[in-house]
Parts: structure tokens; C-alpha cells; sequence
């Protein structure tokens, strides 16, 4: 075991943005068979096994379970994908490929089953994952930790000791997360000006990008806070914000970047 790690791919003042690739509505073109266990899929439209839109994609395995190589999922498909990967890998942090794929067990008898990944190019095998019986299963791959420069061709690997009859697995919802939608925050973001006047009402002024929104909140003891304004809008590079009079002696103010 090597490199245990907390990826923060977020940055501040961003927001999240998930883009859907393929939910599998219309057609299977991005899916194709492996080995010899495994058929054409067929499009499922069984409301439980699907976690987007009205359809799912669906293997049926037949036989005992044992390793075999039953799909490929070819990610040349997807031309947002081919945009992201065409960036160097440092910069690909903040973008995540996910799926969602869903057994289900019928008649055979299982204990297990898990499934993983292999690439079929450039960067290195998936980790494996497990589901049970109508466990929904989502794999995330972020696309700054492998060695992709053009969107490969992933086979799925299943594994198991199922016997006693076939088993399906489902597969929806391919889509690219997006932790760095929105616009930026400032390289230096902070409190430049504090005024406080006689009347008590004290103005704000703070480092700022153009084109966003700030929410602006105090406190009398750094733990409850309220909201003064949760939509000041940017001036610029400096944005300031007058508040209400306070009767206290010791206010504490914070500013915080909204996302879109």
C-alpha cells in the first residue's frame, strides 16, 4: 500500500457542474460484447435499474460465475471527453468520469461479485469494486490521476462465484463532474477595509471578481452567524458593503463567494 491521499478538487468559490454523456435513451453504440459469456446488450427500461432518464443498458452473463472480460465501453464516443484529456494531466484535476452499474442476481446463487476496469491503453487497471443484489454501484474515475492523453477503450471485468443460473448487470448514467464550474476565486481573497461609524453601521470592503455575488454575515461569538445580504454583487476587484447600525461592542464579520 502506497500514496493513501485527500484530493481536493474543488476550488473555492466554484461550483459543481455534472454533464451527462450517455444514459443509454436510444441506442448501445458506445457498448460492445467481450468474450464469450456475454450477448449484445439491450436497452433495459426497468425503472430499477436505471439512476438517469428512462433507460438503462443491459449484459446478461450466462453461465457460473468466473474472471471473464464481458464488455468494452468505448469512450471515444464522447467528444466533451476527448476535450478534457486533451488537456496536460495536472490541469484534469477537477474533472471525475462516472458510471453507475447495478447486478442483478435472479435465480443464481452468489456471494460475491466485483467488478474492474482495465483501460486498454495509456494509464493503469481501475480498482475493483462490489455491489449485491439491486445495489446500485458507482465507479469514479478522476481523470488528473490517470495517464490518459486520449479517451481509451475500457473493458469491464466481472468476478464472481455465481452458479445456478445467469446473472445481469446494468450499466446508465456515464457522465463527467465538474468540481471547478463558475467563475474563480481571487488569487488573494480578503478583507481589505473595516469602518466603523458613529452610528454604529460599519462599512466592508474586500478583493473581488467580476461578474459574481458575495453573501456577507456576522456574529457576536464566532458560532452563530446571520446573514446580513446574500447577494452583494461584485464592483470589480474591490467590493464593499455598508451594515445595518449594531448595537454590540464586538461584532465579527465574514464575506464569502457564491457559486452561480
Amino acid at each position: 500500500m502506497d500514496n493513501v491521499r485527500l484530493l481536493d478538487t474543488k476550488p473555492e468559490g466554484a461550483s459543481t457542474e455534472v454533464t451527462v454523456l450517455d444514459s443509454f435513451e436510444e441506442n448501445l453504440d458506445a457498448l460492445l460484447p467481450t468474450g464469450g459469456r456475454t450477448e449484445e446488450p439491450v436497452l433495459n427500461d426497468d425503472e430499477f435499474f436505471v439512476t438517469d432518464g428512462a433507460k438503462s443498458a443491459k449484459f446478461t452473463l450466462t453461465g457460473d460465475g468466473t474472471w471473464a472480460q464481458d464488455y468494452t465501453i468505448d469512450l471515444e464516443q464522447y467528444g466533451l471527453l476527448t476535450e478534457i484529456l486533451a488537456l496536460p494531466q495536472e490541469e484534469r484535476f477537477r474533472y471525475s468520469l462516472a458510471w453507475d452499474w447495478i447486478p442483478e442476481v435472479g435465480d443464481a446463487s452468489v456471494d460475491w461479485f466485483q467488478e474492474s476496469v482495465d483501460p486498454g491503453g495509456p494509464g493503469m487497471r481501475v480498482t475493483m469494486g462490489w455491489a449485491g443484489d439491486g445495489n446500485a454501484k458507482t465507479r469514479v474515475i478522476n481523470l488528473g490521476l490517470v495517464e490518459w492523453d486520449f479517451p481509451p477503450i475500457l473493458t469491464v471485468i466481472h468476478n464472481s462465484n455465481w452458479s445456478g443460473g445467469d446473472m445481469t448487470v446494468y450499466l446508465d448514467n456515464i457522465r463527467v463532474i465538474d468540481t471547478g464550474a463558475g467563475p474563480p476565486a481571487p488569487e488573494s481573497f480578503e478583507i481589505t477595509d473595516v469602518e466603523r461609524m458613529d452610528d454604529g453601521m460599519v462599512t466592508l470592503s474586500w478583493t473581488s471578481v467580476e461578474g459574481v455575488s458575495y453573501a456577507v454575515e456576522s456574529s457576536a461569538n464566532l458560532r452563530v452567524w446571520d446573514e446580513l445580504d446574500d447577494g452583494v454583487p461584485s464592483a470589480g476587484d474591490i467590493t464593499s458593503f455598508t451594515t445595518p447600525a449594531s448595537e454590540a461592542r464586538e461584532t465579527y464579520f465574514r464575506v464569502r463567494q457564491l457559486a452561480e
